[in-house]
């Protein structure tokens, strides 16, 4: 599910390949230059398929590593496939790259990565809160001078709440997506499942409430995912 599939395999004395699946398609990347600002239904629909993407790739015991809106394909029905997984890693466990330079698309790093060069389950999820900030705001969270200063930024500091950004934000998705780029990996979510979920009871509040024609206030949404999932104290 909304992952690009391999199909066939090959081998020879020199080379190994394998075929993908065909998928019409463009970039979320493309798409994000064309548009910039996505609705607030758009941008709950699309991170739902990533998720249920990268909970896939999970269960398979793989950490993707570059999870970025050049590397999801997007059709024009808004179906997305996650793709390129040419410096995943297997295992899902935290563990520390050998590689001495950092390796990956910079503006989608953890600070774990970024400072220990460590991965696991929730770098991925650390990216996919990146891109769902950029699908809100229409910016980066973290875009200070220097690629170094970038970097260290994200290292250091939070960054700035997505809803002085943008007015019309659910608190709610402002929560999740903050919560995913939390700088401390305990207090992120811990697997595409806890997140999925949260984003799942924001979709169907947002249903009823268009039911209902009443809106929700954000206590009454955090206090329905609050039993869910508590963060680390």
């Amino acid at each position: 599910p909304n992952v690009l599939r391999s199909q066939r395999f090959f081998e020879d004395e020199q080379y190994c390949a394998f075929t993908m699946e065909f998928f019409e398609s463009g970039t979320l990347g493309d798409l994000i230059e064309k548009r910039n600002l996505f609705t607030i239904s758009e941008i709950i629909n699309t991170l739902e398929q990533l998720l249920e993407g990268v909970q896939a790739i999970h269960a398979a015991g793989i950490i993707h590593r570059d999870l970025k809106p050049e590397n999801i394909l997007i059709d024009s029905n808004g179906i997305c496939k996650i793709a390129d997984f040419s410096i995943a890693v297997s295992g899902l466990e935290s563990k520390r790259d050998r590689q001495t330079n950092l390796v990956g698309t910079m503006n989608f790093l953890s600070p774990e990565y970024i400072e220990k060069g460590e991965v696991d389950q929730r770098s991925d999820l650390y990216a996919l809160g990146v891109i769902a900030y950029e699908l809100i705001t229409g910016k980066l969270p973290f875009q200070h001078g220097s690629l170094i200063d970038s970097l260290m930024s994200r290292v250091r500091f939070d960054p700035q709440h997505p809803i002085r950004l943008r007015a019309d934000c659910p608190m709610a998705l402002a929560e999740i997506t903050l919560r995913a780029l939390q700088r401390d990996p305990k207090r992120r979510y811990q697997n595409a499942e806890g997140m999925l979920k949260d984003l799942e009871k924001l979709k169907n509040a947002k249903q009823q409430q268009s039911q209902s024609g009443i809106a929700m206030r954000p206590s009454t949404f955090l206090a329905l995912i609050s039993h869910h999932d508590p963060l680390p104290t």
